[in-house]
Parts: structure tokens; sequence; C-alpha cells
């Protein structure tokens, strides 16, 4: 758990910045992406993370500062 957030997984670098990871099994759909593209700014919020990412089934790859969705 990190904050009030309880993420799949948690990658520390390096330089000590943490990047969240949340896996869906959500099929591919503009609603799902959306969906996905605010989970990953919320965990980015509630952990104070440096990133966050969300992995979709199938979904389009979106950057980072897009919202981070694989």
């Amino acid at each position: 758990m990190i904050g009030s957030a309880q993420p799949d997984f948690v990658v520390n670098t390096e330089h000590g910045d943490q990047i969240v990871l949340e896996v869906k099994s959500w099929d591919a759909s503009p609603e799902n992406t959306a969906r996905a593209i605010n989970q990953s700014r919320r965990y980015k919020e509630l952990t104070k993370a440096a990133a966050a990412l969300v992995v979709t089934l199938g979904g389009e790859t979106l950057p980072i500062t897009a919202g981070g969705v694989v």
C-alpha cells in the first residue's frame, strides 16, 4: 500500500522515484481507455509516484504524460 492506494506493482528506481503499475483485464474500448487514463492519474495523485501506468488488454498505448495507458 502506498498512501491510500494499493497498486498491483511498485517499481523503485535507483534515483528513489516510484513507478506504480496497475494491470486490468478490461477490453479495448474508448470508455475503458478513458477509465484507465483517469485511474492512472488518480494513482499518481494518491501515491505521489513519479509515474503511474495502467496496463489493459489490447488497448492503445498512450504516453505517460497523457495518462500512462498501455
